[in-house]
């Protein structure tokens, strides 16, 4: 009997050894477990949380840890690659400076929104590699010199606010456009300003040229930019040709044969402007045209009868209504009618 009290008692002892070598694993499992934070997600996972917030709670989530500030800045170099103010009109002054600072020489677009000083200053300091800008210049405003430490820029669209509405600020704007020829890779300029367009001639390296003079362009100055712009390949007036006569015209077709693309507005031309002559072009692919809801037949004739190039869409505009409608031409055989290219766009009135 007293072996077997020993036997069962040394059984005992052996099962209350195992139960208290697993109490002290499972405290040991619990003290592991503990150990684990949200800091060990790896950053595709971080990535992931990123994509739930704007970019104010991203930048606040950024600056509360080095690990999640260094995980931003590599998100935020790929994500925000190009800003616009569909971004930025949430974001404070010193958001947008800490989201430069990150972004840097990784961004290659920027709208600028109001607070241009702070903006161009940020750029010029972070983010040189810039090739796409969008800015409004306020008037007489020195700072724009800012832009000398962007000469990677390829497309810059600019207003150039006048100091009194309606009136030319002629040597400011010209100076501006002075300034452009320093950038060797700039393709494309937007230009809104009240001045007469002179200097451009001299900016040889551009491929695309959009205006909107307010007063309406000189047409000396034009005709040297059609001289001097071998290599311009799409042009756009909108409504500052209003002076322009046959001379201008002939011109652009005589100097601008390698254009593709080109857009301008007859409402406020003479009726004996023969602008149709812009048919003569050989490259020209893309044409766009706003009027007051007639348009010269012969405009439409000369497409059909077009050399070189076909001619791939038509935009018609009724430009005072900014509608665009296709209306009727009078004047067209039926052969010719069904000539007329498929890519009109047109929107019924």
């Amino acid at each position: 009997m007293n072996e077997q009290f020993c036997g069962n008692g040394a059984e005992a002892v052996v099962e209350e050894k195992d139960n208290a070598d697993s109490a002290n694993n499972a405290v040991g499992a619990k003290v592991w477990t503990s150990l684990t934070t949200i800091l060990d997600l790896n950053e595709d996972c971080w990535r992931v949380v990123m994509d739930y917030l704007n970019v104010k709670d991203q930048l606040r989530l950024a600056s509360s840890n080095l690990f999640i500030g260094e995980v931003f800045k590599r998100h935020a170099c790929h994500q925000y690659k190009h800003i616009d103010t569909s971004l930025t009109v949430w974001l404070s002054d010193e958001d947008v400076k800490l989201l430069l600072q990150i972004v840097g020489e990784n961004l290659v677009s920027y709208e600028s929104d109001w607070n241009i000083e702070l903006e161009l200053s940020l750029l010029r300091n972070h983010c040189t590699n810039l090739q796409n800008l969008k800015i409004k210049i306020p008037p007489g405003w020195p700072g724009w010199l800012y832009l000398r430490n962007l000469k990677k820029l390829k497309s810059l669209d600019v207003n150039l606010v006048p100091m009194y509405e309606g009136e030319e600020d002629e040597d400011f704007c010209t100076d501006f456009v002075e300034e452009l020829k320093q950038y060797p890779y700039l393709k494309e300029l937007k230009l809104k300003a009240q001045y007469s367009g002179r200097g451009l001639d001299a900016l040889d390296q551009l491929e695309s040229l959009e205006l909107n003079i307010d007063n309406g362009i000189d047409c000396r100055s034009m005709d040297d930019c059609f001289q001097k712009l071998k290599k311009l390949r799409s042009l756009r007036f909108g409504y500052d040709i209003e002076h322009f006569t046959k001379d201008n015209f002939e011109m652009l077709v005589k100097h601008c044969q390698q254009l593709e693309r080109l857009s301008f507005n007859v409402e406020k031309l003479y009726l004996t402007v023969p602008y149709d002559l812009v048919c003569q072009l050989p490259r020209l692919q893309h044409l766009e045209l706003f009027h007051d809801g007639s348009i010269s037949d012969s405009l439409i004739k000369g497409l059909i009868n077009k050399k070189g190039s076909p001619l791939e869409s038509l935009l018609l505009g009724c430009g005072t209504r900014s509608r665009m409608r296709y209306r009727p031409l009078g004047g067209l055989t039926e052969a010719e009618e069904p000539s007329i290219p498929s890519h009109i766009h047109a929107n019924c009135e």
